[in-house]
């Protein structure tokens, strides 16, 4: 966002560094919040998809289990 800088538009130029302060802020918002949100629902939410595949879809287990052998 900062590559704004060199715009030649002024309104372009003035959007530049509040664009990049606003994803600095986003970022910073984020950082600490995303693992937190992943530890309290992120099993809950994977453990629903992992223990009920549907009909005829190979889970990963089966399908990493026949690596190492040959058929």
């Amino acid at each position: 966002m900062l590559c704004l800088l060199a715009a030649d538009l002024a309104g372009l130029r003035g959007l530049g560094p509040v664009a990049a302060t606003g994803v600095l802020i986003a970022l910073a918002a984020m950082l600490p919040a995303l693992p937190g949100m992943l530890a309290c629902a992120g099993r809950w939410l994977l453990a629903a998809v992992a223990a009920h595949p549907r009909p005829g879809q190979r889970t990963r287990c089966h399908r990493t289990s026949s690596l190492g052998h040959r058929r």
